[in-house]
Formats: C-alpha cells, sequence, structure tokens
C-alpha cells in the first residue's frame, strides 16, 4: 500500500511512498511509545534548493530501545532501524546510529485505522 504526499518542504519528487514509511504529523500521545516501537526521529537537515524546496529536517526510521524519566519530561532513546548494510546512507554529517529526544520529536506511523480514515476524507 503507498501514500501520496504533499512535501512540506515543496519537494516535488518521491510523493507515492509506503505507508509504513509515512508519519502522522502529529506529536504520538507518550501511551502510542514503548520500548520495541518502530519511530521516526530527525536526525540531520538538508538544505533547500532554488525553486524546489525549502529545506528542512531528516527523519529516519528507528526503534526504541530505552525509556527514561516521566512525561513531560521523558528522553525517548533508541537506533536506526536500518543500516549501511540495508542501502541506508551513513555518511550524513550528524549521523550517529544511536538516538535519545523527546517525545514532542518522535513520530508514528498510521495505524489500519488512520488509514481507513484518511481515504474517508
Amino acid at each position: 500500500m503507498t501514500y501520496e504526499i504533499q512535501w512540506d518542504d515543496g519537494d516535488p519528487t518521491g510523493r507515492v511512498q509506503p505507508v509504513h514509511l509515512v508519519a502522522l504529523n502529529r506529536i504520538p500521545d507518550p501511551e502510542e511509545i514503548f520500548v520495541g516501537q518502530k519511530v521516526f526521529f530527525p536526525q540531520g537537515d538538508y538544505s533547500g534548493t532554488e525553486g524546489n524546496n525549502t529545506g528542512g529536517k531528516r527523519y529516519h526510521e528507528g526503534v526504541i530501545t530505552r525509556i527514561d524519566g516521566k512525561h513531560p519530561n521523558t528522553v525517548y532513546s533508541g537506533h536506526h532501524y536500518r543500516g549501511e548494510a540495508d542501502g541506508k546512507w551513513v555518511t550524513y554529517r550528524g549521523y550517529s546510529f544511536e538516538f535519545s529526544c523527546k517525545l514532542q520529536d518522535l513520530r508514528i506511523a498510521p495505524n489500519v485505522y488512520n488509514v481507513l480514515m484518511a481515504s474517508r476524507s
């Protein structure tokens, strides 16, 4: 299943993506994040290109391995879900296999209910 995206930065390329690689543009509820959960986390950024996009944060697919603290000061830690052996680009400035961030920086993929509701609108 795929999903067509209108990128926030206006980039006209790569708009059709597999649904499991698309994140909801909302901060997840704390109850939605658990150890072992796949998430999207920011790491690195990209520059705008004239007439194409405005630049922004790069989000990557990861998995949560540790949760420390209590909401709203919880820190979520984990690592990239894919590595260089999977064809993942790992040479960008700011790359680290591991990550730690706050809830407001995480995103999650839609579940079946979210996909069905989106198709109704």
